[in-house]
């Protein structure tokens, strides 16, 4: 999503290192470069870099960040720090951790942890200017949730409790957890007059490991929801893409829905989801679902990065460091 406003030739950094969604380990990794012809775009990619510019680079965990440069290093035959290219990182430490994924055996360690990082980043260059806001006690705001606000912050975010001037269907609603953003979604659900569509997922293998699948086992849907892509499908339509369901029916094979897209009518098809495991290198399940779920409502870690015109924040499930702080931060004006 966050690739897709930069423009021509920037991508996601799993896509451009070709570790696809880092389940591999490096003896495999330099195997599938070596001698698989799937992966020679990505090798192609990083042979011909000079400069490599990541972004968000504080939702890069140690374990992707140190796979990156195993790649590049191994591709470039080169024994430097990324095999010699120019690493430049941008981001905000101070907003969420990264995520841990425990079955590829990830932690979520931050990146600066990495004996690498300060290989790779001897300069360091402190951006001061806010673009998304431009109200001095909300850029203020966002900056002391990161650490510890003072009194008169305290006192400034008191004072936003209030209901917004807008439809309620116009306003996003953040959370901290999975189980308060799909609550909310369903009720709001409920309130669309039209007819519900339920669309259940075809799974196979151990289905028990896909109960925390991001697709849904029954999708609950009816036309008008708000809804946000969960998987990449084409260079245009990704992950954290938000739309509008325009028509949904079970009555037509093979089965689709179409979603409007800030005025674009898509047709969407059932994707895969599948659960990897490392010591067996395997999938041990698998689920074809439509790759959407409800957005009236969304986690703090899914909206992270994005602007946000009109926003709710409930921050009684929060969890996680940096949350309160992000969440604030996607709001681009006071009245909002």
């Amino acid at each position: 999503m966050a690739s897709l406003q930069i423009g021509h030739g920037a991508t996601t950094l799993h896509h451009w290192a070709g570790i696809l969604d880092g389940r591999h380990t490096y003896e495999k990794l330099a195997e599938l470069f070596d001698n698989d012809d799937q992966f020679s775009n990505a090798k192609k990619r990083i042979e011909e870099a000079d400069t490599l510019i990541i972004d968000e680079i504080s939702m890069l965990s140690l374990k992707v960040f140190e796979m990156v440069e195993f790649v590049c290093r191994h591709v470039k035959k080169n024994t430097k720090i990324f095999g010699g290219i120019q690493v430049i990182g941008c981001g905000d430490f101070k907003q969420l951790p990264p995520v841990p994924n425990r079955r590829y055996d990830d932690h979520g360690a931050y990146c600066f942890e990495s004996d690498k990082f300060n290989l790779s980043f001897p300069h360091h260059i402190n951006l001061i200017e806010v673009v998304r806001q431009h109200e001095v006690m909300l850029i203020k705001a966002v900056n002391q949730l990161c650490v510890v606000p003072d009194e008169q912050t305290v006192s400034f975010l008191k004072q936003l409790d209030r209901p917004l001037n807008v439809p309620n269907h116009e306003v996003t609603k953040l959370f901290g957890t999975n189980f308060d953003a799909q609550f909310i979604n369903h009720e709001m659900l409920e309130e669309i007059d039209e007819d519900l569509v339920v669309y259940k997922a075809e799974d196979e293998g151990n289905v028990r490991i896909l109960r925390d699948c991001v697709a849904p086992k029954s999708l609950l849907l009816k036309k008008g929801a708000k809804v946000i892509l969960v998987k990449n499908i084409t260079q245009g339509l990704c992950n954290g893409m938000q739309g509008v369901v325009h028509h949904v029916a079970k009555d037509s094979l093979p089965i689709i829905m179409i979603i409007n897209f800030n005025g674009k009518l898509v047709t969407l098809e059932r994707a895969s989801f599948d659960v990897f495991d490392l010591k067996q290198q395997k999938n041990l399940a698998s689920r074809k679902q439509f790759p959407v779920i409800l957005a009236f409502a969304l986690t703090v870690h899914r909206a992270q990065g994005q602007t946000l015109q009109n926003v709710e924040v409930d921050s009684f499930s929060f969890f996680a460091p940096g949350q309160m702080g992000v969440a604030v931060g996607c709001a681009v004006s006071i009245d909002g």
